[in-house]
């Protein structure tokens, strides 16, 4: 970072995975911060873990225009440029194909798959699919047809603990959760099967704030809906500093309250 005229960072999600972002761009003669989430500039307000480099940040690109420069409350003196997510953009031709991706599920063709991609936090996960495991049920005119996969995200660590007491096996968290659930599921990790690989096949995607899969559930005309709790919104709070749920606010999910408020 010393030696390179300009150093391009991300913004990680937690301060404890931000260190070396934050001694790269001290060291760094010009950097810039790419927002790969919108908003992402939001952890540097006040408080949060980037403020301290607001004004030294010389570049800023977000995922919208707009949200590019929103960020010239943080960045005064940076340029801000909307450049999209490229990544995102890969996503709209993916390497299986819907029937491919429901054979290695295990789903059958009447069966309907909700896919619920998980975030870093078990804390959030597990309420919130348990939530979901009393409903499901309850839905009677699609009784015995509902089938969930649960996609691991892989900066979840808790999904790959292992017990030493128990010769270092892994504990197998969730895989505990679902011998429990009310209606046929299974949990998949990369590199078995991404949640990118999962979505393909879905019938219904059931996000949590703070995932972002509006635009593969509009690639693959899967509809969305973003399942909302308070721990859930106190977690994106802290996170984000705000509790706005971008996709539902621009009308590309729909919103399920399980008792959470927003501002």
């Amino acid at each position: 970072a010393k030696e390179a005229d300009f150093v391009f960072l991300g913004m990680a999600s937690a301060k404890e995975n931000s260190v070396e972002e934050i001694l790269a761009a001290s060291v760094a003669r010009k950097f810039g911060f790419y927002g790969d989430f919108p908003d992402c500039w939001r952890r540097a307000l006040p408080g949060q873990w980037f403020a301290p480099l607001g004004e030294k940040v010389a570049l800023y690109t977000g995922t919208t225009e707009e949200s590019a420069q929103g960020a010239r409350q943080v960045f005064p003196n940076a340029l801000l440029i909307g450049t999209g997510n490229p990544i995102r953009e890969e996503k709209a031709f993916p390497r299986l194909s819907k029937s491919e991706a429901r054979d290695i599920i295990g789903v059958r063709d009447e069966q309907i798959l909700v896919v619920a991609p998980g975030v870093k936090d078990p804390g959030v996960n597990l309420p919130a699919w348990a939530m979901l495991a009393e409903t499901l049920p309850t839905l009677s005119p699609y009784e015995g047809k509902w089938f969930v996969a649960f996609g691991m995200h892989p900066g979840d660590a808790s999904s790959r603990a292992i017990d030493p007491k128990d010769g270092n096996q892994p504990i197998g968290m969730y895989e505990k959760f679902v011998e429990n659930y009310p209606v046929p599921a299974a949990v998949f990790r990369r590199p078995e099967m991404s949640t990118s690989d999962l979505l393909v096949a879905a019938d219904l995607i059931v996000q949590l704030p703070s995932s972002s899969y509006e635009d593969e559930a509009a690639y693959h005309a899967v509809p969305l809906i973003t399942l909302t709790s308070e721990i859930s919104l106190r977690r994106l709070e802290r996170v984000q500093k705000s509790r706005r749920l971008v996709g539902v606010d621009e009308e590309l999910s729909e919103g399920v309250s399980l008792g959470g408020g927003r501002d």
